[in-house]
């Protein structure tokens, strides 16, 4: 389990963690009672340049044209058809003329949708490209964290620089929504291994990692940073043996970046 160490972030809402058991309960507590701003999400580029793709949506959803975020319209019943890009505007089972990007937003956080067989939570950005499909996965963090956490098959590895890895991850997805690659997309997924909607059994290690270090994240000058292991001071092995040898996340994290500072980030925006 992650071990105890003080948050500056938890020290601002005057909660010094004292211990593991209050660190939570505060902030569990904390959580409770505020009223939440809407979850960080980031842009994640799943699919590129494909001359379509089989989309589906598994329950209710709406459609907007994300240029003008224009709404289309409100579809009540699930939808499983090829996309593609035609002359006159995207195709999906029906036609949308005139209209060469859409935005999928599923009606409930349940609802997932699939591209050719991949799972993905959050919406979906349909351009068409040239005549050819790119599709963009806009993702709530904590699920972006997951899937990267499942899908790695890092959850054999020691807890404590497991949550290390987890809050590296979330500090590049925070670094990455707010320093686009592009205007549409701010991830690659397939260079990050991002792969959509876990379906894979979560391992007790990866479930307890997420809830202990929802929203944590490393700043530098109180703003998340380009933080990733090929610019920290140790390697995500060397992060291992430490976990393996008795250290807890934030003693890891000052080791691989001395000069960052933990804190809990409620929102991606700066």
């Amino acid at each position: 389990m992650i071990k105890k160490y003080a948050l500056p972030g938890l020290v601002a809402l005057g909660m010094v963690a004292t211990s593991e058991a209050g660190l939570l309960e505060s902030w569990s507590s904390y959580m409770w009672k505020t009223e939440q701003p809407k979850p960080p999400s980031v842009k994640v580029l799943v699919v590129k340049s494909k001359p379509g793709v089989v989309l589906e949506v598994k329950g209710k959803y709406k459609l907007y044209d994300p240029n003008t975020m224009e709404h289309i319209s409100t579809r009540f019943v699930g939808k499983r058809r090829y996309m593609q890009a035609l002359s006159d505007g995207l195709r999906w089972g029906e036609q949308f003329p005139g209209i060469y990007q859409l935005l999928i937003v599923p009606d409930e956080n349940g609802t997932t949708t699939l591209i050719d067989g991949v799972e993905y939570s959050g919406s979906l950005y349909v351009y068409d490209v040239g005549g050819k499909i790119s599709v963009v996965n806009d993702v709530y963090v904590e699920d972006y964290i997951d899937s990267l956490l499942t899908g790695s098959g890092s959850g054999l590895m020691p807890e404590e620089a497991l949550g290390a890895m987890a809050i590296v991850d979330r500090t590049q997805a925070y670094y990455a929504a707010n320093n686009p690659k592009t205007a549409f997309w701010a991830l690659d997924g397939a260079k990050v291994g991002y792969e959509g909607h876990p379906n894979l059994p979560k391992s007790p290690r990866v479930e307890n990692t997420l809830g202990t270090t929802k929203y944590m994240v490393l700043t530098e000058g109180d703003k998340p940073f380009n933080a990733n292991w090929d610019n920290a001071s140790i390697t995500l092995d060397e992060a291992q043996r430490l976990g393996a040898q008795g250290e807890n996340a934030a003693q890891i994290l000052k080791r691989a970046f001395p000069s960052a500072q933990l804190k809990v980030m409620l929102s991606n925006t700066q």
